[in-house]
């Protein structure tokens, strides 16, 4: 039978090794020898990502994430400046004392942003996608 352009829904079903046949588990009933996407790789281990590279797979979804990495970079800022968030004017420094440039939302956003780019930038890592468009 041909290849069929099913995915595997984990990254193990994604390696599993090329010279034996897998049933895609779908009800088509067909057989692929090495599927080329992983669609859930969140919790995949750096050494099962490569491996799974060197299967042959060639696209990972990475979605999940990056948004835990934007909202991670959010919660690290609140849990830094959480004296200064709590209202207006207020905080540790003196009861008068604005809080603004703590809850402007860029200040928050932009930590957000710079855990974002951090990961994205650990994920091109682990795919060994660093200067491969030179």
């Amino acid at each position: 039978m041909a290849d069929c352009t099913h995915r595997a829904p984990r990254l193990k079903a994604a390696a599993r090794n090329p010279s034996r046949s897998q049933a895609c588990g779908r009800s088509c009933n067909c057989y692929i020898s090495v599927c080329s996407e992983i669609t859930s790789a969140s919790g995949s281990t750096l050494e099962e990502i490569r491996e799974a590279i060197a299967y042959g797979v060639v696209k990972m979804n990475i979605d999940t994430d990056l948004q835990w990495a934007f909202w991670d970079g959010i919660k690290e800022y609140y849990r830094k400046n959480e004296g200064y968030l709590q209202g207006q004017i207020g905080n540790p420094d003196g009861d008068d004392k604005p809080n603004k440039k703590f809850y402007d939302p860029r200040a928050w956003m932009r930590k957000g942003e710079e855990s974002f780019k951090a990961r994205l930038k650990q994920v091109f890592a682990d795919l060994n996608n660093i200067g491969t468009l030179a």
